[in-house]
Parts: C-alpha cells; sequence; structure tokens
C-alpha cells in the first residue's frame, strides 16, 4: 500500500514529533501529508527500540484516525506514554529505532465449520482479532510462529480475550494484514 517514498515520509514524521516533543513543543502535519494516502483511517502501531530492545510501543488496532495523525499520535505515545518504559530522554533520542506497523481494514470472517474457518486464515499472514461481547483481542501474523496450529492459535487468543479457550467457536473472528516498516529498512 505504501511505497518506499510514503515509508520514508512516515517514519521521518514519527521521528519529528518525538523530537519536537521532547522540547513540550506541539506538531501540525507539513502539507506534504495531505495526500490522500495519508488521510486514510487505519490502525496504527508505533514501536521504538534503543539498541535493539524494545524501548516503548503503542497504537490502535481499530481504525480511528488517518494515518499520519495516528503515526504522530502513536509515536508520542510510545515515546513518552508507555507505562512500561521511562520517557524517551534527549541522551536517547539518536539512538532510537522507528518501526511502524499499519493495519489493513479488518474483514469478519463467516464461517460454519472449522475447516471453513481454518481455509479462510492464512499463517504467517492474516493478523486475526476476536470479539465477545467487550471482550477483544488480537494477535499480529508474526504471532503464528508461537503455536502449532490454527486451533491452538485460536485458543489462545481467546484466553488472551479473558474468555474460555473455546470462545472462538461462538466469537466474531476478523481478519487482517499488517505492513511493517522501520528506519532499519533504509539505511
Amino acid at each position: 500500500m505504501f511505497d518506499d517514498i510514503a515509508r520514508k515520509r512516515l517514519l521521518s514524521l514519527a521521528r519529528t514529533a518525538i523530537g519536537i516533543h521532547l522540547h513540550d513543543k506541539d506538531i501540525e502535519l507539513p502539507g506534504a501529508f495531505a495526500d490522500p494516502v495519508y488521510s486514510e483511517h487505519r490502525g496504527v502501531f508505533v514501536k521504538l527500540y534503543l539498541h535493539g530492545e524494545l524501548r516503548g510501543g503503542l497504537g490502535s488496532f481499530t481504525p480511528e484516525r488517518p494515518v499520519a495523525q495516528a503515526v504522530v499520535e502513536n509515536a508520542i505515545a510510545a515515546a513518552f506514554g508507555d507505562p512500561r518504559y521511562p520517557p524517551v530522554s534527549a541522551a536517547d533520542f539518536a539512538d532510537l529505532l522507528v518501526e511502524i506497523s499499519i493495519i489493513s481494514l479488518p474483514e469478519i470472517i463467516l464461517w460454519h465449520d472449522e475447516a471453513q474457518l481454518f481455509s479462510a486464515l492464512s499463517e504467517n499472514i492474516h493478523g486475526v482479532a476476536l470479539e465477545e461481547g467487550s471482550d477483544v483481542a488480537n494477535f499480529f501474523p508474526q504471532m503464528w510462529s508461537q503455536f502449532p496450529n490454527k486451533k491452538e492459535f485460536l485458543q489462545q487468543l481467546s484466553l488472551k480475550a479473558g474468555l474460555k479457550a473455546d470462545a472462538w467457536k461462538t466469537a466474531t473472528i476478523k481478519k487482517y494484514t499488517v505492513e511493517s516498516f522501520s528506519e532499519a529498512d533504509f539505511l
């Protein structure tokens, strides 16, 4: 969906947002982000790495905001609002590596038996969201490698949502893809 120019712009936007926030200033989107590709509403996650270790990561699965705005807000949140880590310091800033993940619009899977559901899910390609009432959980595509088969994947996703392991059998299941890229891709 995003070509290399758009990817570089979004990564630069994330880094700029963090840098500007370090100096307690607000950021406004430059005119380059008026292009429709940046205004599509998508789920966006931003992860920050420092010397190869996760340093912060936040985002939203739901397509609440335009991509460019979501990148700015989630970059700032990952740098300064992830409760697992202290806020990014000016000393850390130069050594941060930014990664952005953009979520496709989720597609509800309609299925009548396990075989039909399993055939609709492609390992390592589809992320999966499970919803049962107000209980929701997601596994990104890279989580497939953690489980021996699709049934176990869905059972663990059910447990992550705080439900019984077999809740996937009656829950709403959605699939999506994730487009991830980082500054390391352009070094």
